[in-house]
């Protein structure tokens, strides 16, 4: 298997040689073997979800994945890096963690590059299988970093772990304490990822002022957040910066709904109950809420 493998990568250096390409949202080329003597090449495409029938041969910049057959994922162009959420399956990969930074997303965790990558190692290789309870991440050459329930987990060459999803009781035990805290993006939230807050690496997706998810939100790593709700085992966040909130929210009516927010607090408010509710204005000048 290993030589299968290994002659799967060799293959793809000789076979394969991307260019630069002009469209952004072209990540890079894939080879399906549905024939051995007639492999078939598809352009990989940021966002389109794709189910593997056949083993399959992804080259990106910077690297080279081996998909084998009946994986089911989707590549995303982020910024900085190239996300690859994988919702089952099994993937070979061979990175050059300083040409481009690639990142792993499953049910269980999420599992990239350190941004500090060291001159010894050039190349890190593995394998990610993921299954219906857990993900198992085996790290051959180099050293790769896994968030989830537990926390940040460094995983070095020749080590293997296995990741599990927490019930959202065990997750969601006292994250309402959270609320109003200051903490930072470990990850690209985009607009979901992780971030630390009181030294806890927890799931994030980024919400305005209505506590609704911004679909077009993209905050980089570093970024300073700040915790206003909770749903299940995510923490609604903010960054800290109000004007690269501005940037993803309508002008029309933010400052209400930013004057509400700021007198009440923070609201917890479990989505599934979450009522429609729109503004209009009398003749009056009077603000009234009209349920739909």
């Amino acid at each position: 298997m290993r030589i299968y493998t290994h002659l799967f990568f060799v293959l793809a250096f000789l076979f394969l040689g991307i260019e630069p390409l002009g469209a952004s949202t072209i990540l890079g080329k894939v080879v399906v073997y549905s024939s051995p003597s007639h492999p078939k090449v598809y352009p990989l495409i940021s966002g389109n979800k794709i189910t593997y029938d056949h083993k399959a041969l992804i080259r990106i910049a910077g690297g080279t994945l081996i998909a084998d057959k009946g994986t089911v994922l989707k590549a995303i162009d982020e910024v900085g890096q190239t996300l690859f959420q994988i919702e089952e399956g099994n993937i070979y990969f061979r990175l050059k963690p300083e040409k481009a930074r690639v990142s792993f997303k499953t049910k269980h965790g999420e599992i990239f590059s350190p941004k500090v990558v060291l001159a010894s190692s050039s190349i890190t290789s593995g394998r990610i299988v993921v299954r219906d309870n857990d993900t198992l991440v085996e790290v051959s050459e180099g050293v790769l970093k896994a968030v989830r329930s537990g926390g940040l987990t460094e995983i070095n060459a020749g080590e293997k772990i296995i990741l599990t999803q927490a019930t959202i009781e065990e997750e969601a035990v006292g994250l309402e304490e959270l609320i109003g805290k200051i903490g930072m993006a470990n990850t690209v939230l985009n607009p979901e990822g992780a971030a630390q807050v009181e030294g806890k690496v927890l799931n994030v997706v980024v919400v305005d002022d209505d506590l609704e998810v911004i679909d077009e939100a993209s905050l980089p790593e570093d970024t300073d957040i700040k915790v206003v709700g909770v749903s299940g085992s995510t923490l609604l966040v903010q960054p800290v910066d109000r004007e690269l909130l501005a940037a993803f929210l309508p002008a029309a009516g933010a400052p209400i709904i930013g004057a509400f927010l700021g007198a009440a607090g923070a609201i917890v408010i479990p989505a599934a109950f979450a009522i429609p509710v729109a503004l209009s204005q009398g003749e009056d000048g009077v603000v009234s809420p009209v349920t739909r």
